[in-house]
């Protein structure tokens, strides 16, 4: 482990339960901007419902049964 990971280790160690929720959160909002801004720039002007489908499919489509709920969403959502 690095210098750096040991420091960040030792900051998160001294976080409350709530403190770490909240800069998961944090951080869950900063990596959904970052690719709802991938995606506006991929596909241009398509509805919200969509950003949010395809930016659902880039965090979880990993998932096979979370790429089959996300294609069915976005198959009934307005382009």
């Amino acid at each position: 482990m690095t210098s750096v990971d040991q420091l960040q280790q030792q900051a998160v160690d001294a976080m409350t339960p709530a403190e770490r929720i909240a800069r998961s959160a944090q951080l869950w909002g900063w990596t959904y901007g970052v690719m709802e801004r991938q995606v506006r720039a991929q596909h241009g002007a398509v509805s919200p419902e969509v950003i949010k489908c395809l930016v659902a499919l880039r965090m979880y489509g990993h998932d096979p049964e979370m790429r089959r709920l996300i294609e069915e969403q976005l198959t009934r959502v307005s382009h």
